[in-house]
């Protein structure tokens, strides 16, 4: 290689090193303007995620803010533990940091609420379940929780239960009739059932249980293959954009 090739060479992989982070850092700003867009026009809801890191701690003004810009209208928060006592503080501490920052938080309790935390710049917390043994103990409580601010409640969760099998369980045995019950139950009194973490959501659905059910919910879909995931995320985000509605799901 001559000098003049050299040359022109190395002036070559300087430019491209130069102007690759800047269209690296172009695209991805222009990415972030059209998220940030689709946020501002759009009702986003969290599937699965805390409005905070710790509950149990007075939240720092920075904390707050960073609520207030996150974009997101409302997430589902999981309240319900193993214990129906660690369950009902769990739910004490989320009407504490209500009481404490309504300017930033609200509980869902109505449809309309969610409207009101995107017109208000507010978060809405939507309470659930991911254990229901505190269900399956007293099946009425389900009315309780309710009254209480409970909006999704899961059947099943990764062992066998009272309700149905869990996404442990080898048989795929779906929901047995008490858990069919309680569909219909949550129907009823305005409850959403959430079907994640169930042994396999088309038999959980199937037969008798589908007929039980005329609203549900499934936070965490199963994994789906790459080609696939991809085909519909680009489908969604169309859907999205159109609709103005983002479901961030959590993928397990």
């Amino acid at each position: 290689m001559d000098r003049r090739a050299f040359n022109l060479s190395l002036l070559t992989a300087t430019a491209a090193g130069l102007l690759t982070p800047r269209a690296v850092v172009r695209a991805w700003a222009d990415a972030q303007s059209s998220i940030d867009q689709l946020y501002g026009a759009s009702i986003v809801i969290d599937s699965m995620c805390s409005p905070l890191d710790d509950l149990e701690s007075a939240p720092t003004r920075e904390a707050l803010a960073a609520v207030r810009q996150s974009g997101i209208t409302a997430v589902n928060f999981t309240i319900s533990a193993p214990g129906q006592e660690a369950t009902l503080v769990n739910l004490a501490n989320v009407q504490r940091l209500v009481d404490t920052h309504p300017e930033t938080f609200r509980i869902i309790r109505r449809h309309a609420d969610i409207a009101a935390c995107k017109r208000d710049g507010r978060l809405g917390i939507m309470m659930g379940f991911q254990y229901p043994n505190a269900l399956e103990e007293h099946p009425d409580r389900i009315r309780t929780y309710r009254k209480l601010g409970v909006r999704i409640m899961q059947l099943t969760y990764n062992n066998r239960g009272a309700f149905g099998g869990g996404s442990l369980d080898p048989s795929n045995s779906g929901l047995t009739a008490e858990g069919i019950q309680a569909v219909k139950t949550m129907n009823e009194i305005g409850v959403a059932p959430d079907f994640s973490h169930s042994g396999c959501a088309a038999r959980t659905m199937s037969g008798s249980a589908r007929t039980a059910v005329s609203r549900k919910w499934c936070s965490r879909p199963n994994r789906r293959p790459p080609s696939t995931r991809t085909s519909r995320a680009a489908s969604n985000w169309a859907s999205a954009r159109r609709a103005r509605i983002v479901i961030r799901m959590c993928p397990i």
